[in-house]
């Protein structure tokens, strides 16, 4: 009795300690954050103090948004199965409805500190209830799996992964996406206090939902803050493929699945990173899964929560719509067939379902119609080759025609040039490796020939083992998940050849192969009992790999160090080759200096006004040769703009020849089935418009990167003088 208060007293004195101690840590990790201000130079305690910030930053935002979806899901009154469930699909919930009202204030011209601290105290006071509902379901989740040595032993070996993975998103962004268009776009929208029609970045024209989150850490002056939330959906991801087997299969699994999604580089890669693959696959799951839930149940409320997930998942990405066209079939199949709903009713139903689903993605869409004409924008019509107060004009024949002209100019006053650009370009597509998507077996054999230039984007391995599903699986939803990933396979690999784009599919192979190595390790266990724990071996060696894998990034960063406070931003980003010319031009340039890229994509972290070369086909050069009459008008007309300096590397014309852009694929997440016309090249009428060049009869699609990059040489030539170079292959050039 005597033992039981001593422990009772000192967890009564503990409890306020620790409070005190996370108080004082958190005041301590704000002032430093605004006492460093976003300098990039800065190492010290309070550099470490300022890392505390983005994490506890990203760790309110979190707790936030997942009690704001219950608030929401709480009007729909659906019964929940489990804490996984609850907390997974809540997340979701609350950033797709708390990113449309940010979208909301950044249309309305009001992207600024003060009304996001408004809508975010209006959901404070909605969702009040569910804040401590919720700090009750971790708690009581934690207390029930910390019960026994089984709970306490995968806790701590999903912390660990967590954590490490925490550990190489707490790091300044620096992978090529995020720094081309996922973080300088957003970054415009917050330092302008609105969203506006992006001429010269066209990538951020695309839903931008998840960014609307990002925004608001980049407003907090945290982008590392960003990167942690995009890792939350990836763990939330994991969360709810727990919840569906604990719901639908068996805790067991469910443990299996959740652990064995982290098991593929391309989920961690892309987790740790504001890429929104991992997050679009996590929305697209619960949207599958919410949809299950009703057809399972019958409880009207899960058709209405899947529809909101469905109009959040397109407001991430146009390939979302892949994926809905799928749980549209399943929805029919299962009404008509196994529920007997009747085709009325089906049909009622299932076009509200839409409605809501359209009538949530519309912001996205409807603002690209108005600004650009075209929903999709830039897909189908390509991008503008002139805006203005005089209105928009696409590329043409007329302007490619035009183009054409410079080329013909070029290669009679430098035919050693042209020629060896073209030498060069046949030699990169000659060695361009043969790719069949729809053989999956490549994937596995020849991973890098399906990459982007993505380091450890690996698939997981234990998907080998789903050939073997085809004929284990016989339960309901197993059978339509394995459908549904079946289905969304083909459609997407008759479509692109990045294998990037089948991460829709991967939370529902997980769940499956997890499945599948669960039973054919409980068939094994009766026959050769030594391989009882085969699956938990399998699911090892997998990690394994990918965990040695992220190791090995952190210290080749040396990620530690600035995590630490012990090296600072500048030190980090100065290991990315392409992050050196931007550090020149934000130190040596004046600060009036306003550049243009060409060849030159990654553009965060630079300091100084610039145009944007997001895509492969140097949009920008060649607004400038339909725009002009001559070499010589085109460098008045950079001057006229302010351009006094160009960002050029010959390295991205070399890379696209060597990746091929045939068909759409050149532009990295530009999915081929939403793009007829890709950025203004229609490819089946590229001999039409090509003048007749023998370059262009040789080298087929590929003759614009020749076309732009001798044309560009040529005016560099006469019209432009160095002032910087390196080993890259970067260089920097003054308008003369």
């Amino acid at each position: 009795m005597k033992r039981a208060e001593n422990n009772y007293g000192r967890t009564k004195w503990l409890k306020p300690v620790v409070i005190a101690l996370v108080a004082v840590a958190l005041l301590a990790s704000i002032y430093a954050h605004v006492r460093i201000g976003g300098s990039d130079t800065y190492v010290g305690l309070l550099a470490a103090l300022d890392h505390i910030f983005d994490l506890a930053f990203a760790v309110a935002i979190i707790f936030f948004l997942t009690a704001f979806g219950l608030a929401v899901a709480r009007l729909f009154h659906v019964e929940w199965s489990n804490t996984a469930e609850t907390i997974s699909i809540s997340l979701f919930i609350g950033t797709g409805v708390f990113g449309l009202a940010v979208l909301g204030l950044g249309l309305l011209g009001l992207l600024r500190p003060v009304p996001v601290l408004i809508i975010s105290f209006l959901v404070l006071a909605v969702s009040r209830r569910d804040i401590g509902r919720l700090y009750h379901l971790i708690r009581e989740a934690l207390t029930s799996t910390l019960s026994t040595n089984e709970g306490k032993i995968l806790t701590g070996l999903f912390s660990g992964l967590a954590i490490l993975l925490l550990l190489r998103a707490a790091t300044p962004p620096h992978v090529f996406d995020e720094a081309i268009y996922h973080l300088p776009v957003t970054l415009q929208f917050v330092d302008q206090g609105r969203i506006f029609p992006e001429f010269n970045n066209s990538l951020g024209n695309q839903p931008f939902l998840i960014h609307m989150i990002y925004a608001v850490c980049l407003l907090a002056k945290s982008d590392i803050a960003a990167k942690l939330f995009n890792l939350a959906l990836g763990i939330a991801t994991s969360l709810a493929l727990y919840g569906f087997c604990k719901r639908y299969v068996s805790p067991r699994v469910g443990v299996i699945a959740a652990i064995a999604f982290f098991a593929a580089g391309m989920v961690t890669e892309v987790a740790v990173t504001t890429r929104v693959d991992v997050s679009l696959a996590g929305i697209l799951f619960v949207t599958t899964y919410a949809m299950m839930n009703y057809l399972d149940t019958g409880k009207r409320g899960w058709l209405w929560i899947s529809a909101l997930l469905a109009g959040f998942s397109l407001g991430v990405k146009h390939s979302a719509a892949l994926w809905l066209l799928l749980i549209g079939v399943m929805y029919l199949i299962e009404s008509l067939w196994h529920r007997r709903q009747g085709i009325a009713a089906t049909l009622k139903y299932g076009i509200a379902y839409a409605a809501i689903a359209f009538a949530v993605a519309s912001p996205w869409y409807v603002k690209n119609y108005v600004w650009f004409g075209n929903p999709f924008y830039p897909f189908f019509t390509g991008e503008v080759a002139t805006y203005g107060p005089n209105g928009l004009r696409y590329f043409d024949a007329e302007a490619e025609r035009k183009i054409d002209s410079y080329f013909d100019v070029a290669r009679k006053q430098d035919p050693e040039l042209v020629k060896a650009g073209e030498e060069t370009i046949a030699r990169n597509a000659a060695a361009r490796p043969e790719r069949h998507p729809m053989r999956p077996w490549e994937v596995y054999l020849k991973p890098n020939t399906y990459l982007m230039a993505e380091a450890r984007h690996y698939p997981n391995y234990l998907f080998l083992v789903l050939p073997l599903s085809f004929f284990i699986t016989r339960r309901r939803w197993l059978v339509w998940l394995l459908v549904l990933s079946s289905g969304f396979f083909l459609i997407a690999t008759q479509n692109s050849w990045i294998a990037r784009h089948l991460l829709p599919a991967y939370p529902a192979w997980t769940i499956i192969t997890a499945f599948t190595l669960i039973t054919m390790g409980d068939w094994l266990k009766k026959r050769v009992p030594i391989v009882a724990n085969l699956p938990i071996y399998l699911v090892a060696i997998a990690l394994a790999i990918v965990v040695s894998s992220c190791v090995r990034s952190l210290r080749e960063t040396n990620a530690l160090s600035f995590i630490a406070g012990s090296s600072s931003r500048r030190d980090f980003m100065r290991g990315f080759t392409w992050y050196r010319p931007l550090e020149f031009i934000n130190t040596e340039l004046p600060a009036d200096a306003r550049i243009m890229m060409i060849g030159a994509q990654m553009t965060y972290g630079l300091h100084r006004e610039y145009l944007a070369d997001e895509t492969w086909y140097t949009t920008k050069w060649r607004r400038l040769l339909v725009h002009n009459n001559s070499l010589q008008e085109v460098n008045e007309d950079l001057r006229n703009q302010g351009v006094n300096y160009v960002l050029y590397s010959p390295g991205l014309f070399l890379f696209a020849s060597a990746m091929g852009l045939e068909n759409g694929q050149m532009v990295p997440a530009t999915p081929r089935p939403l793009a007829a016309k890709t950025f203004g090249i229609d490819m089946n009428s590229a001999n039409e418009l090509k003048g007749g060049f023998e370059e262009a009869r040789r080298l087929g699609s590929d003759f614009p990167v020749l076309r732009n990059w001798a044309t560009f040489t040529v005016y560099q030539k006469q019209f432009l003088e160095p002032v910087y170079s390196d080993e890259d292959g970067y260089r920097i050039y003054r308008l003369r």
